[in-house]
């Protein structure tokens, strides 16, 4: 589903790119002269079209007549310059700054001081921050609405007698702003400046937003960001996120994304307690089929090995690998194989990563027949957690190792 919906977006971004190529003389001839209109509908629908197609020819009219319009038109007027390249634009940016508030209390219905910030927007693209205290006095006015278009962000990048307040505005915002986006933008600004430095603040919108999709769009930052502690962040937001669809992600994103032992018994206990019921049908099926996630084909044989070892030492520890004789057995049959990759022996380190996955399934399979006939299990056991990681990881290294090796039992 997801799939097709990229498809469709994707054909109606061509569209409208393959209309702008090749739409006909004749029709940008058109644009320009509707733009030359006196009806304020059929102007507004022109510049809207002079832009969207790029009808770089409107330049001359647009400059011709910007003045002569409604100041809601003006203010497209420069916009569309904007976007269309004419060298001009920052002359009648700073030219509607000054005259804006002539129209004011006029009965137009305009704003001059948000239309003053649209036009400091196209300033700073010229790198002309002379109308940057116009930011922070429509901040003080609507005090907790952002003002849009990374502004702040862009003062504390370029305009340093202002960067300390702009910083703070945008922290109180994340906290306090009105709207989502007002929030969730601020904070979008922030970790681009500072990343992780900014951790508190991502980590207050993960769990107190109320707004979830801020609160999923936080969760997702710590995660790509690398946070160091995610995973007791995400244990945490398993059991307490408000919306289960959320819960559900975060629940496929330790498994498939981490995948852990620590993490799969995590997502056993999530499953156990989940009260919705399709997003706990969704996450059982998921335990049920889980394998460890496969390591990236660039990682040394060496480390997948120790990595089996870590992960012998976890399922031990979490009770899923029983009797310490057997555990020697299986880190003797490693510790073996460590030793004849340090000498260039492929064959016989896939022989002894062969033989441990071959006992812990077959180790495995006297468990879960024990289990079937209801009777106790011996101290030497593996389960099927344990045998989920060991026996696929071995896999993992058998098939980076010659073809002698790769066999196991099925």
């Amino acid at each position: 589903m997801r799939s097709s919906i990229f498809v469709l977006l994707f054909c109606l971004s061509w569209g409208v790119q393959s209309a702008a190529q090749t739409l006909s003389p004749e029709e940008r001839e058109r644009i320009i002269q509707r733009l030359q209109s006196l009806d304020y509908d059929t102007v507004y629908a022109a510049v809207g079209d002079a832009r969207r197609y790029s009808v770089t020819e409107a330049i001359p009219v647009l400059e011709a007549r910007i003045w002569k319009q409604h100041p809601r038109i003006q203010r497209w007027f420069l916009w569309t310059l904007w976007k269309l390249g004419s060298p001009n634009t920052p002359a009648f940016a700073r030219q509607f700054i000054d005259t804006i508030d002539s129209y004011a209390g006029k009965g137009l219905g305009v704003d001059p001081l948000s239309m003053k910030v649209d036009a400091v927007k196209i300033l700073f693209d010229y790198g002309d921050y002379s109308g940057t205290p116009l930011v922070f006095e429509l901040l003080e006015r609507s005090k907790n609405i952002y003002p849009g278009s990374a502004l702040l962000r862009r003062i504390v990048e370029s305009v340093p007698e202002y960067r300390e307040r702009a910083e703070r505005e945008m922290r109180r915002l994340v906290r306090e702003g009105k709207t989502s986006l007002s929030r969730g933008y601020a904070l979008r600004d922030l970790i681009q400046l500072y990343g992780l430095g900014v951790s508190d603040l991502i980590i207050s919108m993960a769990t107190t937003d109320s707004v979830g999709t801020n609160r999923w769009y936080a969760i997702n930052m710590l995660i790509s960001l690398n946070y160091p502690d995610i995973k007791r962040f995400l244990y945490d937001r398993l059991f307490n996120e408000p919306f289960a669809g959320y819960r559900g992600s975060i629940a496929d994103t330790l498994l498939f994304r981490y995948g852990s032992p620590k993490d799969y018994q995590q997502v056993q206990r999530y499953v156990q307690v989940e009260q919705d019921s399709v997003n706990k049908r969704i996450a059982n099926r998921a335990v049920q089929r889980f394998k460890p996630p496969a390591p990236p084909a660039t990682t040394p044989v060496s480390v997948l090995l120790d990595t089996l070892i870590s992960y012998k030492h976890q399922v031990a520890a979490l009770g899923w690998l029983g009797d310490k004789n057997f555990v020697k057995e299986l880190d003797n049959h490693l510790d073996n194989a460590k030793r004849h990759l340090t000498r260039r022996d492929s064959l016989n380190t896939a022989q002894q990563v062969r033989l441990f996955q071959e006992k812990v399934h077959r180790e495995h399979e006297r468990t879960k027949q024990k289990q079937q006939r209801g009777v106790p299990r011996d101290p030497r056991f593996v389960t099927i957690e344990g045998w989920k990681f060991l026996y696929h990881y071995a896999q993992y290294i058998l098939d980076r190792l010659p073809k002698e090796g790769r066999r196991g039992p099925r």
